[in-house]
């Protein structure tokens, strides 16, 4: 976030002008003022005061420390935090120039020259950024989220962080053709069952092929699949055909022969599937619907026993025991090992396929991963730090020109 950096800079460059004074002196940060930094403001600010003073070498800042008639305000600009240290003493010795002096610890100012309404802006800056801090927060945790560590075993998929995805369209000759379809992550449709988007799959023919695929799965056997579902979205096709999944294996027999096996959502009814299997409902268009190819019936490429001939999962993995998951080679590049397509039916049919593909999810072994397919979303700074931005911005120029007409009295 772009932003972030930008008011970041913006607070330092206040901080500068408003806050250093005529003499300061660098003081280290020892035990005791983390403890009180924690008690005064929490747990979750001092980790990220931690990790900015990882990142920010705090030894090439200067840390000034404010005494006003109600704290001890240590400022350490590399860490973008305000420390207040509380003392009763302080407040009971304000009362004259030389008692400031004669309390201040190690890296006060011992010349002291600001008027006691300085305080107040002071209090008023510090205030402020501990609101902002928390707004700031919550919109770096907004943007992790986006990074795809919301959750465990759920990862974001979009356009800046494939995560080992991609698209690829090929026409009806099996070449692959930019122009033989529409892919993209996008927006919806309609409410996604996870995150706010999906993967767009689309062609002009059924002919042509739209997918999106991974090689993740690549060196694997079907037996090492323990859990594979997924969610479509299908606004026009030829009557029948939704977004379908295709794993290509090799034998390894010997032979060199690559197989591949289909799970289409038309034939996951006792009707219009294998009776035997389980009963995934029928297709609907304009309508997000999740299927469960673990459990449901698929279709060899070389036997092509598509519709009520179709087989489970684990009869394919006890047919093909040493079968392990690969590309597949076409004229022109490759279907990968694990793809999700629209498209491939008969040439010329005078139908477009219109489809979206979502919550994808693959267990290896038992352990699952959930792929959501997301448009790339910039996450704007919140309207409240711009406003916090503003009054720092303001109560820096106040205290500017006050200590500049200090100085020239």
């Amino acid at each position: 976030m772009p932003q972030l950096g930008i008011l970041f800079a913006a607070i330092l460059l206040i901080r500068t002008i408003s806050l250093v004074p005529a003499t300061s002196q660098r003081g280290n940060f020892s035990g005791a003022h983390f403890q009180i930094f924690i008690r005064q403001f929490g747990t979750v600010p001092f980790i990220i005061l931690l990790i900015s003073e990882i990142f920010i070498k705090r030894q090439v800042f200067s840390c000034i420390s404010l005494i006003t008639p109600y704290s001890s305000l240590r400022l350490c600009l590399g860490s973008h935090i305000l420390f207040i240290q509380y003392s009763q003493k302080m407040r009971k010795s304000f009362r004259r120039k030389s008692d400031i002096a004669g309390k201040c610890k190690t890296g006060c100012i011992s010349d002291f020259k600001f008027a006691p309404h300085f305080s107040l802006i002071a209090i008023a800056i510090w205030r402020a950024e501990v609101k902002m801090c928390r707004v700031i927060l919550l919109a770096a945790l907004s943007t992790v989220v986006s990074a795809g560590w919301a959750m465990a075993g759920t990862v974001n998929v979009t356009p800046s962080s494939m995560k080992g995805w991609s698209f690829s369209t090929f026409d009806s000759s099996y070449s692959l053709n930019p122009s033989a379809g529409t892919t993209g992550m996008v927006s919806g449709p309609a409410t996604p069952p996870v995150g706010t988007g999906s993967a767009h799959l689309a062609t002009p023919d059924g002919g042509d092929t739209a997918m999106i695929g991974t090689e993740a799965l690549n060196g694997l056997k079907l037996s090492d699949i323990t859990s594979l579902s997924y969610s479509t979205y299908m606004t026009s096709n030829n009557g029948s055909q939704f977004p379908y999944i295709q794993i290509a294996f090799n034998l390894n027999d010997g032979t060199g022969t690559i197989d591949n096996i289909t799970f289409e959502p038309p034939y996951q009814t006792p009707t219009t599937g294998n009776p035997t299997l389980a009963n995934e409902g029928p297709t609907a268009i304009n309508t997000w619907q999740t299927w469960n190819a673990e459990d449901g019936g698929w279709w060899d490429g070389v036997s092509n026993n598509a519709g009520t001939g179709v087989k489970s999962l684990a009869y394919y993995a006890a047919l093909y025991p040493d079968a392990t998951i690969t590309d597949l080679p076409v004229t022109t590049g490759s279907f990968l090992g694990l793809e999700f397509e629209v498209g491939d039916t008969s040439p010329g049919d005078g139908y477009t396929y219109d489809g979206n593909v979502d919550n994808v999810t693959i267990g290896i072994d038992k352990v699952n991963t959930t792929y959501n397919f997301d448009p790339d979303v910039a996450v704007p700074l919140p309207a409240s730090a711009w406003s916090g931005l503003v009054l720092l911005g303001g109560l820096g120029l106040f205290g500017a020109v006050k200590q500049l007409r200090r100085r020239m009295a």
